[in-house]
């Protein structure tokens, strides 16, 4: 991450050296208009653009960086090289491009005909005449595989997608950090989870899905969301000395919410059937408990604990540094957001390894394809 950050702000430095040499008409016209308000008002200017354009040159050079490395089209391993954070960190920034909301149902499915016909053919195909680029390839195959449910080959419900995370949490997100109310506190509590309800249903892993423990972990969620939420208000309305724990609130609530949503999602991964395992060779080894109890715990610690830093702690504690200003603080929360997730997906890779003695003793004896004893497995975390 450190690398990624250096190389962003060389390349960004370069830009704006090069940049400085010359004062157009935009930058006069702009310093002209900032400098006839008042203090509060250029701070608030000064501000939104600094973490604009910060945010810009970020997001725009690691665009460069990703692709000066695009490698040749395959379907048999990623774009990114997934055994690194900085390439797990552009695999997400990739799977929640919000672009994807705006491509119809036509589009997609022209995109997976390109992927279905370089699997048959695995040659790169062509577009009105033309032949497609490795880069074009590796966009059609992001389309397919985070627009298309692969279990039943249908479009997903466009609103449950991950490219819909971001737009879809920064109203939710500013909703509960502005909450007073009781009754709004339930209300964008309720919606939090009825939304993440709706996105775990979206992208399941199986073609079909039991409404019992659908419901179930749903409704455990909102409960648990607005109980913590509710109690710690009041907690913190009764006892002075806790005032400024207020801003916390929303985030223990979530966290509180998201994490016993993804142990009653998963049960049957940590107290049931288990996750699959497999030699490093692919050698399916069988279902184990073990191991989907570490699944479901590095999930928990990614996505209940870690993700939600980024839209309902950094925010609030931002507002005390930044002037009151409602559209700034939007902002603040849609970047939160829109950096947050990809960082909290990436944190831990998807593919945990294991010492074989360390899972049920069934495994201990296991041998691979090539008849050799296994050592090591693997089971896909999940996300």
């Amino acid at each position: 991450l450190a690398q990624v950050f250096l190389q962003c702000i060389m390349m960004a430095m370069s830009q704006i050296s090069r940049a400085a040499t010359s004062r157009g008409l935009a930058r006069l016209v702009v310093d002209r208009v900032v400098a006839q308000q008042s203090p509060g008002v250029r701070k608030v200017i000064v501000g939104a653009a600094g973490v604009s354009g910060g945010i810009g040159l970020l997001a725009c050079n690691a665009a460069v960086l990703a692709k000066e490395s695009i490698k040749p089209f395959t379907m048999d391993e990623t774009l990114h090289d997934m055994n690194t954070f900085q390439g797990r960190l552009m695999h997400m920034f990739d799977l929640i491009d919000p672009r994807r909301l705006l491509l119809s149902e036509d589009e997609i499915r022209a995109d997976q005909k390109l992927v279905q016909e370089f699997q048959k053919t695995s040659k790169l195909p062509s577009r009105n005449g033309q032949q497609l680029t490795d880069e074009e390839m590796w966009a059609a195959r992001m389309t397919v595989d985070t627009c298309i449910h692969s279990p039943t080959d249908t479009v997903l419900f466009a609103p449950g997608r991950m490219a819909a995370f971001t737009p879809a949490n920064v109203p939710i997100c500013c909703g509960m950090l502005f909450a007073q109310s009781t009754p709004s506190v339930v209300f964008w509590q309720f919606v939090n989870q009825t939304y993440n309800a709706v996105n775990n249903y979206v992208n399941r892993a199986s073609a079909v899905v039991e409404t019992g423990p659908l419901l179930q972990s749903y409704t455990v969620a909102v409960v648990v969301a607005c109980s913590v939420a509710l109690g710690a208000k009041k907690l913190v309305n009764a006892v002075p000395a806790l005032q400024r724990l207020g801003l916390v609130v929303p985030y223990f609530a979530v966290c509180c919410a998201g994490s016993c949503n993804i142990a009653f999602m998963r049960s049957s991964e940590w107290m049931g059937e288990g996750v699959a395992i497999f030699a490093l060779d692919g050698t399916p080894l069988g279902q184990s408990v073990k191991a989907g109890q570490q699944a479901v715990l590095d999930t928990i610690k990614s996505r209940g604990l870690f993700l939600p830093i980024f839209p309902l702690l950094i925010p609030p504690l931002s507002f005390l540094l930044l002037p009151s200003n409602i559209v700034l603080e939007i902002c603040v929360v849609t970047v939160s957001i829109g950096v947050g997730l990809p960082i909290a997906l990436a944190l831990l890779p998807t593919t945990m390894e294991f010492d074989v003695a360390t899972l049920e003793p069934e495994f201990h004896d296991k041998c691979d394809r090539s008849g050799g004893k296994v050592s090591k497995a693997v089971a896909n975390k999940g996300l």
